[in-house]
C-alpha cells in the first residue's frame, strides 16, 4: 500500500504545529469547539456560537504548547503538552461533540485545518467550563492502512 513513511509523517506534524516547526508554521493555533462535525473539505459543521452572551471564543495555543517532536507510529502523533481551557460559558453552548484547530482566532469553520471527535461529548450550560488536559488533543497523520483511535 502506498503512503508516507512514518518518519516523514512525524516530520510533517513537527513542521505544522510544534516548536520544532519552521517559520511557515503559524505562531499560534486556535482551539475550536463544535456541536456538529465539520466535513473533510472544511465546510459544514457547527462551531459554538459567539452570540447571545455565550462568552465562547477560540483559545490560542502557541506552537511551544505541543510536544517537542511527533511520535513515530502508525499513525504518527503529536499532542498538547499544556492544558487548554476555554472561557467559562456565559450561556448554554449546546452539546460539544468535536474539537478543531484553526490558524486564526476568528470564528468560521472554513479555516479549521484539523478536527476530531471528543471522546465523551459534553452538554455545556451556563457556568460550565470546558478544558482539555495535557495530552488530550492528539493530532494524527498516517498512511491509509494505519489504525486511528
Amino acid at each position: 500500500m502506498a503512503g508516507m513513511i512514518d518518519s516523514y509523517e512525524a516530520a510533517v506534524l513537527d513542521y505544522i504545529v510544534s516548536a520544532a516547526g519552521t517559520t511557515v508554521s503559524p505562531t499560534n493555533w486556535w482551539a475550536v469547539l463544535f456541536t456538529a462535525a465539520p466535513g473533510e473539505d472544511g465546510t459544514g459543521g457547527t462551531e459554538v456560537s459567539v452570540g447571545g452572551g455565550s462568552l465562547y471564543e477560540r483559545v490560542s495555543i502557541p506552537s511551544a504548547s505541543w510536544d517537542a517532536s511527533a511520535t513515530l507510529g502508525q499513525p504518527s502523533t503529536i499532542a498538547n503538552d499544556v492544558a487548554i481551557a476555554f472561557p467559562t460559558a456565559g450561556a448554554a453552548w449546546g452539546t460539544v461533540t468535536h474539537y478543531g484547530l484553526a490558524p486564526a482566532g476568528v470564528e468560521g469553520v472554513a479555516d479549521v485545518k484539523w478536527w476530531n471527535v471528543i471522546t465523551a461529548s459534553k452538554v455545556v450550560d451556563t457556568g460550565d467550563d470546558v478544558s482539555f488536559a495535557i495530552g488530550a488533543l492528539v493530532l494524527q497523520l498516517g498512511d491509509p492502512g494505519d489504525t486511528y483511535s
